[in-house]
């Protein structure tokens, strides 16, 4: 399944550029397409993604892929201000087992002076991961148990802020796959 093809419950671009989703009735406000939802807990996809579909590392080339790091050069204040709002946003933070690694081997340590990293260590982490094993690493992190679709929509059920997946590509199939995902900020 490719992103084009999901129905998302929810679009937002940055610039103007937007998808739909299939019924859904949708206005554009200060360059975001936005529909209108009930208030129960989201799941927000938000994803680094290029036009062909690549998911990779904003920050360094990685997984073979010597394209990574390509994000860099067009983060300007607007797409800070955006990745901060909607971080601080979120109630807590959903990843596959590599992209927790990846983070929980550069944000624990992160400099104090990131406005991203208070952020991203204070929220609560949830690990979907057949390998890893508890207690897991990094502060507030915690390991979903069984079937990853049940505990996610478990956790969607829960009282709070919208959840949050970063990265995390193989995942997110998994998410579409289930009609989980609310919401994809792309």
């Amino acid at each position: 399944m490719s992103y084009a093809s999901c129905s998302a419950k929810k679009v937002f671009g940055l610039g103007g550029v937007a998808g739909m989703g299939e019924g859904r009735v949708a206005s554009f406000r200060a360059t975001r397409w936005r529909f209108e939802e009930d208030p129960m807990r989201k799941l927000i996809v938000s994803e680094f993604i290029t036009l062909d579909g690549v998911i990779q590392s904003p920050g360094y080339p990685s997984g073979g892929f010597e394209a990574g790091g390509w994000q860099q050069r067009y983060f300007d204040d607007v797409l800070g201000r955006a990745a901060v709002e909607g971080l601080a946003a979120s109630g807590g933070l959903l990843r596959g087992r590599r992209t927790y690694e990846i983070f929980a081997g550069f944000w624990p340590k992160a400099p104090a002076d990131d406005p991203l990293a208070p952020i991203i260590n204070g929220l609560p982490k949830y690990v979907a991961s057949t390998t890893l094993q508890e207690p897991l690493p990094w502060a507030n992190s915690h390991l979903l148990q069984g079937d990853v679709a049940q505990a996610v929509g478990e956790l969607k059920a829960q009282d709070g802020k919208d959840l949050r997946v970063l990265g995390s590509g193989e995942l997110v199939q998994t998410l579409m796959e289930q009609d989980l995902v609310d919401e994809y900020a792309l």
